[in-house]
């Protein structure tokens, strides 16, 4: 059976598919980068929600100030409707 020049090219290591999942690629440094490449995007992701947790409590103590006082002014409303 011939096999074409095509179909050898595709098969082969080359520098257009040394990422890819492919079972003749076994190269163990390949699988280093993509996991070092995943820390750092989880890091930098992780970065920027600590720098957004300040605002967060901030606007979570905003929203439970503002609950507690038309709770209270609900509760305000009920007495003076008795």
């Amino acid at each position: 059976m011939i096999r074409s020049a095509e179909t050898a090219e595709i098969t082969q290591p080359t520098p257009r598919n040394i990422g890819r999942r492919k079972t003749h690629n076994t190269n163990p440094m390949i699988e280093v980068i993509r996991i070092a490449t995943h820390l750092t995007t989880f890091f930098m992701r992780l970065r920027l929600e600590m720098d957004a947790l300040p605002r967060l409590s901030d606007m979570l103590l905003f929203v439970f100030i503002v609950r507690h006082f038309f709770m209270r002014l609900s509760t305000i409303e009920v007495l003076l409707a008795r």
